[in-house]
């Protein structure tokens, strides 16, 4: 399991680096969140600025990557350290970002490079832009909840699948600022840059919806092809993660190419309202949702009470994650406590726990091994600590164990319903099992 949770994430600040060094490339008279003029192009200060950035960003990936190589082999406390290691990335990729911006910013003011403010909120289009037709999502979703006809079990999340497509829809439709892409006053430029960016804006989720219907499909397969279900599950994330990369860097690179000779006489420039390149705020524009300057992503105005609000829970998010590393390593070390009172059996791990009343029990055995074709449906899953609602070849089990630790009681009750518990001392398991059995 370490060199899988490992392996899903080394990739990152690569990937991460990658885009943004092609931010070091003018878009929209845009290098790293700066608006400058066509002269500045081929400045020597700019491209001295620009060669450092490319050097540190470069020389922070490999820091990065080396620490997750070293924490990959550490075995104690592998969730804090994974945890913590993503907040890292998280934001050091954007320490050389926000430096190289600040000291462009500083050359535009010393250079007199800033434009006259002339900024537009509203559309500025010369021709109406269509949007996709909103039933192509329809789909999507209904191949999302098509797996409840054979599988009642799961019920919750193929719902929650489907929810997620119309949540897709919805962002389509309204995560995005309506306002074109005004580079300059060329309007044919506008227009072009606007299509560019609405229809990759569209095909981008539309992709999404049809991806989280297939993981409803694959949920399906977990009981019989358990192997197969999370091979497929890993390749359409790949794919997923490829094409969400493509469809972005091709509207870059289409930005880069329809907006080469702009930059000459006046053009649009927000640097006042960017800080540090990344963050929007302006009061000024009653936006919450904003189209992001580069790219076909959107981005989040600060300034107003949603953008305040999700940069609370960033800030939350990033914080918590060591701490939530932390609780699910001592879900891999707290005892697994088992004991039968009152006519009740107790499954007891400090964050969960079942109970099962002894005279529902109609059937109590002792494993040596655990239950073949074990596949996770709903819980957790990690090296030593297992916990939720399992397929298997003996049905649907409601587990609680440490799977490294031998022996397990299974059980099966009046109710159909089948459990399977142990201890991480196998002699208070043997002991449980032994009462059980009287």
């Amino acid at each position: 399991m370490k060199w899988i949770l490992w392996g899903s994430v080394i990739w990152l600040p690569a990937l991460m680096t990658w885009m943004n060094l092609n931010e070091a490339k003018f878009k929209k008279n845009i290098v790293l969140g700066v608006t400058l003029p066509a002269e500045a192009h081929d400045d020597a200060e700019v491209n001295t600025i620009l060669q450092r950035f490319r050097r540190n960003a470069v020389a922070a990936c490999v820091i990065l990557t080396g620490a997750a190589v070293l924490c990959a082999l550490v075995s104690e406390r592998m969730m804090t350290l994974w945890m913590l290691w993503i907040d890292f990335v998280i934001i050091v990729p954007y320490i050389p970002y926000v430096l190289a911006n600040r000291s462009l910013k500083e050359l535009k003011q010393k250079r007199g490079w800033t434009a006259q403010p002339r900024i537009v909120y509203g559309e500025t289009s010369a021709e109406p832009l269509k949007y996709l037709d909103w039933k192509l999502f329809i789909p999507p979703v209904l191949i999302a909840l098509a797996p409840i006809l054979i599988d009642r079990e799961l019920t919750v999340m193929y719902v929650l699948n489907a929810v997620m497509c119309i949540l897709f829809a919805v962002l389509y439709r309204y995560a995005y600022r309506e306002k074109a892409e005004m580079v300059d006053s060329d309007v044919s430029r506008t227009n072009a840059l606007t299509r560019v960016r609405r229809y990759n804006w569209g095909k981008m989720w539309l992709i999404t919806s049809y991806t989280m219907s297939l993981i409803s499909i694959l949920s399906g397969m977990m009981t019989e092809r358990p192997v197969l279900a999370v091979l497929l599950l890993f390749g359409i994330c790949a794919v997923i993660c490829y094409e969400a990369v493509h469809l972005e860097m091709k509207t870059r690179r289409m930005q880069e190419k329809m907006t080469a000779d702009s930059g000459t006489g006046w053009y649009v420039d927000e640097d006042d309202h960017w800080i540090g390149g990344l963050v929007y705020f302006n009061p000024d524009d009653k936006n919450s949702i904003i189209n992001s300057r580069v790219g076909m992503n959107s981005s989040v105005n600060m300034a107003r009470p949603l953008g305040k609000v999700m940069l609370g829970m960033m800030v939350l998010l990033i914080v918590g994650m060591p701490f939530l590393g932390i609780v699910l390593d001592d879900l891999g070390t707290n005892p697994i406590v088992l004991s039968v009172e009152a006519d009740q059996l107790h499954a007891d791990s400090g964050m969960n726990h079942y109970t099962v009343n002894t005279d529902d029990i109609t059937s109590a055995e002792l494993l040596e091994a655990l239950p073949e074709k074990m596949a996770r449906r709903w819980g957790t899953g990690m090296e030593h600590y297992i916990q939720g609602t399992f397929s298997s070849d003996r049905g649907t089990l409601n587990v609680m164990c440490d799977p490294a630790c031998a022996p397990y009681i299974y059980i099966e009750t009046t109710g159909g319903k089948k459990y399977l518990f142990a201890s991480r001392e196998a002699a208070e398991t043997e002991a449980i099992f032994r009462i059980l059995s009287k």
